[in-house]
């Protein structure tokens, strides 16, 4: 029997969240929401279902009930009257449950495959991605969609009103029934609708900016099995907030086709981020802090078993990893999401080319099945830390920031985070850097950096409504101090 998972008690923890999605049968025929559902223009059809063969879902993988998405930190201090420098103050971080069960990966079992065939011929592009454009949210959705999906080879799909007014229907039904599960709508329940419930039985739920820093919704794992399924056609996208409680739904529609192999980053892609920005990190070992942005493979319809992967630095050697996949997910209760993911332990490093390679068993033979391709990371901004034009240009990207330290200390808040101040005046710009990671770095008291220029590896951030902006250091690599 199918494991159902409840919202927890609290919506701001529990709902927003992404979840596994499973096809509807009149979904993937497309005669659902909108009736029959033909290919956008310029799609190509994929091969036909083989005789007998049931096209295989491609979900979204859910948290837990009761993960929380990791908040901001820290807050620099507001523009006040004085020109002296105020040591900022931290806003508490709400702590992960009590009982969220957070355990090491399953190692990967070895297996030596009978046959081996490795496709080292996948199509190579020479592009990165853009920031999304367009008019409203669910345009820029569709944007960043079909980049990611133009990059792999796919066909690039089209926006449904009919699926984003049912997404909303979604989306109020989620927010009213606080307890009820993900991808079902109850009739009882209050704000009921037929769309909305045949809507949530394909969709991707998440709390996050679809088109955030990091390449948004891409930034994650098992979104990418929805959105880059080469099955699917159309979208719609539909978000609304509730007391402290904001919720996103993207509902797909799919055709019966067979799924093919999808690679993301794709092969050869230029400007993929170096760390990981996605929901699925109680997949991951207890503690092991920031990792390297995913590198998946959607597969081919299946079943497959065995399934290994492996990262490779332009040296040629194996980096270590973390490996993701429905046979983990299994172990944890979850459905499977057809997505296979490699993340490096530690974050990538920057302009640099890494190979990806992927094995899995195909069905109860011996056969084996093989794909391999590789993409190279951002290369980091130039940025003047005191420059407020440049900084928020870097907002979201990949920086190496240089600046003289105005004012360096401990700040007010709960975990007493050491800061540096760029900026003498609103609107600020700050480094916070965790103390265990400060002290590890040796460099002493942080007010004696006063009038030293540092570099900052970093992705800056803009705090909603406020103007500031924050730069959150979690490594000891990413500081460098010169005179």
């Amino acid at each position: 029997m199918k494991k159902q998972r409840f919202l927890g008690p609290t919506l701001a923890l529990a709902l927003l969240a992404i979840s596994a999605c499973e096809l509807d049968p009149a979904l993937l025929a497309g005669d659902g929401l909108n009736g029959p559902s033909p290919r956008p223009s310029g799609a190509a059809p994929g091969s036909p279902v083989p005789s007998g063969a049931t096209p295989r879902p491609v979900n979204a993988s859910p948290l837990p009930p009761g993960v929380s998405p990791e908040p901001t930190t820290d807050v620099p201090s507001s523009p006040g009257a004085s020109d002296a420098p105020v040591a900022p103050v931290e806003t508490p971080v709400a702590s992960a449950p009590p009982g969220v069960v957070v355990g090491t990966p399953p190692p990967v079992v070895p297996f030596v495959p009978v046959v081996a065939t490795i496709d080292t011929n996948l199509p190579v592009t020479t592009e990165g991605m853009r920031d999304p454009v367009g008019a409203t949210p669910a345009e820029k959705l569709l944007d960043l969609v079909n980049q990611a999906r133009a990059l792999a080879q796919l066909a690039p799909v089209a926006l449904d009103p009919a699926l984003s007014t049912a997404s909303a229907h979604h989306v109020n039904y989620l927010l009213s029934n606080t307890t009820a599960p993900w991808h079902t709508e109850e009739s009882s329940r209050s704000g009921y609708t037929k769309d909305g419930a045949l809507a949530a039985k394909n969709c991707l739920i998440t709390y996050r900016d679809p088109v955030g820093a990091g390449l948004g919704i891409f930034g994650g794992v098992f979104n990418r099995g929805g959105l880059l399924s080469s099955t699917l056609t159309h979208i719609g996208f539909a978000d609304g907030t509730r007391a402290d409680a904001t919720v996103r739904v993207v509902a797909m529609r799919n055709t019966n086709e067979a799924q093919t192999a999808v690679a993301f980053p794709a092969s050869g892609q230029l400007g993929v981020p170096i760390q990981y920005n996605g929901e699925e990190s109680y997949l991951l070992p207890k503690g092991a802090g920031n990792v390297g942005f995913p590198a998946t493979l959607v597969l081919p319809t299946g079943p497959f078993s065995q399934i290994t992967g492996q990262l490779f630095d332009a040296a040629g050697a194996e980096v270590p990893t973390y490996l993701l996949s429905d046979e983990l997910g299994a172990r944890r209760g979850l459905d499977p999401t057809g997505v296979a993911a490699v993340l490096a332990k530690k974050p990538l490093t920057p302009g640099t080319t890494y190979r990806v390679k992927f094995t899995a068993q195909q069905g109860a033979s011996d056969k084996a099945t093989g794909w391999e391709w590789s993409f190279t990371t951002v290369k980091p901004l130039s940025v003047d830390a005191a420059n407020t034009t440049t900084m928020r240009a870097a907002v979201g990207r990949l920086s190496a920031v240089t600046g003289m330290v105005i004012s360096g200390g401990l700040t007010t808040g709960t975990s007493g985070s050491i800061f540096l101040a760029f900026t003498k005046n609103f609107p600020s710009h700050t480094a916070f850097i965790k103390k265990d990671v400060w002290a590890a770095t040796g460099l002493g008291d942080a007010a004696l950096l006063k009038g030293k220029k540092v570099t900052l590896r970093v992705v800056p951030e803009l705090i909603a409504g406020s103007g500031n902006i924050q730069m959150v250091i979690t490594a000891v690599d990413q500081i460098t101090v010169g005179e």
